[in-house]
């Protein structure tokens, strides 16, 4: 589908994995979209383009609008948030004044404050939280692949309140191919997510293997298990209404790797691997802090943190 001139223009802050794959498949679809990304990634986007390889097939595309700096943005409708959290904070703070005040800002970090963190920031900016499902990563500079996962995205506003603007977007979103609604109860919709990736990605970093092999192993079934149930608790006593349903959903996508996409990995585990920085504070350290405060022993998912935190070389 092309798009009209009156269509909402899209800002990409983070070209990773969802990103990358967010901002491809507007801009395929003829949507105005400019990606921010560090110097060298940006020149690769302005002269050699984007190429996003998904389970469906390979869109290529030969250049598109890119700049090195959020504060070199201007005229945006939506700004779409990609960033690894401990990028977030920067990212916010260079947004010229006319983004902040004119602009959508949509979140779509792993975690399960981040639009809280950026409102705190930007008070009077229109921000909502975003969940992704998708299994997609940046290999090289201007190359996405999406390997595995629904590519399936929400986005909401945390009252709970219908959001017409939200609806809209999440409607241009759809029509250029991409899995998205607004969702009624964002809340859950985050703790749903966090409480998969939190299994997901301690499990995959701290195994060092595949999900696949992890959820075809009894006691590596188990150790998944018990991260849930822990973060669950968590969840509940925090009044979150995650139910009997939403336990059901993350462990049914854990069966589901045994069979499907059985050589997945979260990017927190990929990242560790690569010695790169790790998303470990925002997933794991933020629920052990939590529990902490109101004395619920995690003893799992503490393990879990520790064992990644004092793997990885960047965490301080």
């Amino acid at each position: 589908m092309r798009h009209t001139s009156d269509a909402p223009k899209f800002a990409v802050v983070g070209v990773g994995g969802v990103g990358g794959y967010l901002g491809g498949m507007l801009a395929n679809s003829g949507l105005d979209v400019t990606f921010v990304a560090r110097p060298a990634v940006a020149d690769v986007l302005k002269t050699k383009g984007l190429t996003l390889k998904t389970v469906d097939g390979e869109i290529v595309l030969p250049s598109v609008s890119a700049v090195d700096s959020p504060a070199s943005l201007s005229n945006v409708d939506v700004v779409l948030l990609t960033t690894k959290t401990y990028d977030l904070e920067e990212a916010v703070s260079t947004l010229p004044e006319t983004v902040r005040r004119d602009s959508m800002l949509i979140t779509f970090q792993n975690g399960i404050d981040n639009d809280q963190r950026v409102k705190s920031r930007l008070p009077g900016t229109e921000v909502f939280p975003g969940v992704a499902y998708i299994v997609s990563a940046r290999t090289a500079p201007g190359m996405i692949e999406q390997s595995a996962g629904p590519r399936k995205f929400l986005i909401g506003e945390r009252l709970q309140e219908k959001n017409q603007k939200l609806e809209d977007i999440a409607l241009v979103m759809r029509d250029a191919g991409i899995d998205i609604a607004a969702s009624p109860n964002i809340e859950k919709e985050l703790w749903t997510k966090y409480i998969w990736i939190l299994a997901f990605a301690g499990v995959t970093a701290v195994c060092r293997c595949p999900i696949g092999r992890i959820v075809n192993d009894a006691n590596g079934y188990r150790l998944f298990s018990r991260c849930v149930d822990e973060a669950i608790t968590v969840a509940r006593a925090l009044n979150v209404n995650i139910g009997e349903p939403e336990k059901s959903m993350v462990l049914g996508k854990a069966d589901g790797y045994k069979t499907k996409g059985t050589g997945a990995k979260a990017s927190l585990a990929i990242d560790l691997e690569n010695g790169r920085r790790t998303e470990v504070e925002a997933i794991h350290g933020a629920i052990v802090r939590i529990a902490a405060a109101i004395k619920i022993e995690v003893p799992t998912i503490e393990t879990m943190y520790n064992a990644i935190r004092l793997s990885d070389p960047h965490s301080v």
